[in-house]
C-alpha cells in the first residue's frame, strides 16, 4: 500500500509487473502511484499465459507513456501454446493517464488471451487517443458482467477504440455512481454468490470483498517482550518471552491455518520443517 513505483520499462504494476505462466493471485491489492512506459497497471502490468487473478483491487494513480489501465496494463497476443488468463471479481478505482497511446479505466489494451468477469472500474482515463471507461483499445474481448462508472470516469464509452477483427463478447455496462452503490448492483456482481459485500461506510459505498475472520474473538492485552528468531527460517524457530507461553498458530497470508500447537515456559523451539517456502503470520 501507499507504494510509488516508477520504471522506464514495459510491464509495470503496483504489485506485479508480468505474471509469466500459471500463477494465481487472490485477495491482493495495490494503493499508490505507478508510472511506466508501456503496459502499466495499477495492480498488474500483464496477465500473461494461464494466470488467474481474483478478489483483488487497485487504487491511486497510473501513468504510462503508451498503454495503461487502472487494474492491468495490457493483454497481448502470445506465442503458440499460451492460454487465456482470467480476471474475475476484481475492481479498479485508480485514475489513469497516458501521454501517447491507450488508456482504460480497468485495462489499457485488451487484444487476446484474457477473460474478464464480474469486475468494475470507477476511475478516470485521460490521453490523446483510444480512451475508454473500461478498456482503452480492444480486439478479441471475452468479457462477462463487467461495469464502469460513467459518471466518475467522465466517459460514456466502454471501449476507446476497436482494433483488429472480431470484437468478441464485450459485456460491459455503464452505471452511474448511485446505481453502483445499491443492493441491485451488488446482486449483479455476486450472481448468486457471496464474494461481494456492500457497506455505505466502506470503499466510498462501492461494493468490496468479504473478509474471512481467522482470529479468535476473545482477545486480551498482555505487555510482554517476545523475541522470535531466525526471521528467515528453515526447519525451526525459537520463541523467547518474558511471560509464560501457552500456544501458537501459523497462518498463510490467505488466512489458512498451517500449523498450531501448545507451548510451555518462557522459551520454546517449534519445528516447522513441513512448511513450504513462503510468508507466514505467527500468532502466539
Amino acid at each position: 500500500r501507499n507504494v510509488v513505483i516508477t520504471s522506464e520499462n514495459a510491464n509495470v504494476g503496483g504489485l506485479v509487473g508480468d505474471l509469466v505462466e500459471g500463477c494465481s493471485l487472490r485477495r491482493c491489492s495495490a494503493e499508490g502511484n505507478v508510472t511506466g512506459n508501456s503496459q502499466v497497471g495499477g495492480l498488474l502490468g500483464s496477465p500473461y499465459n494461464g494466470n488467474t487473478i481474483t478478489e483483488s483491487y487497485s487504487e491511486g494513480t497510473v501513468t504510462g507513456n503508451h498503454i495503461a489501465g487502472g487494474f492491468t496494463g495490457a493483454s497481448v497476443v502470445g506465442f503458440p501454446g499460451t492460454t487465456n488468463s482470467t480476471i474475475e471479481n476484481c475492481y479498479s478505482r485508480a485514475n489513469v493517464t497516458v501521454f501517447n497511446g491507450m488508456a482504460g479505466g480497468f485495462i489499457g489494451s485488451f487484444s487476446a488471451l484474457l477473460e474478464v468477469n464480474n469486475s468494475y472500474s470507477t476511475g478516470t482515463a485521460v490521453g490523446p487517443e483510444f480512451i475508454g471507461g473500461f478498456i482503452g483499445a480492444a480486439g478479441g474481448v471475452i468479457s462477462n458482467n463487467n461495469f464502469w462508472d460513467a459518471e466518475t470516469s467522465l466517459l460514456s464509452n466502454a471501449v476507446g477504440e476497436w482494433i483488429g477483427g472480431n470484437p468478441g463478447t464485450p459485456d460491459i455496462t455503464a452505471r452511474n455512481t448511485i446505481e453502483m452503490k445499491t443492493t441491485e448492483f451488488l446482486d449483479l456482481l455476486n450472481e448468486g454468490g457471496t464474494v461481494w459485500k456492500l457497506n455505505s461506510t466502506e470503499n466510498d459505498g462501492y461494493p468490496f470483498f468479504s473478509v474471512d475472520v481467522v482470529a479468535t474473538n476473545n482477545i486480551g492485552s498482555i505487555n510482554s517482550n517476545v523475541v522470535i528468531y531466525p526471521n528467515v527460517f528453515d526447519t525451526e524457530i525459537n520463541i523467547d518471552s518474558e511471560k509464560a507461553l501457552k500456544n501458537y498458530a501459523i497462518y498463510a497470508i490467505s488466512g489458512k491455518e498451517i500449523q498450531a500447537g501448545s507451548l510451555e515456559g518462557k522459551q520454546a523451539l517449534v519445528n516447522i520443517a513441513g512448511i513450504h517456502s513462503g510468508i507466514y503470520v505467527l500468532i502466539i
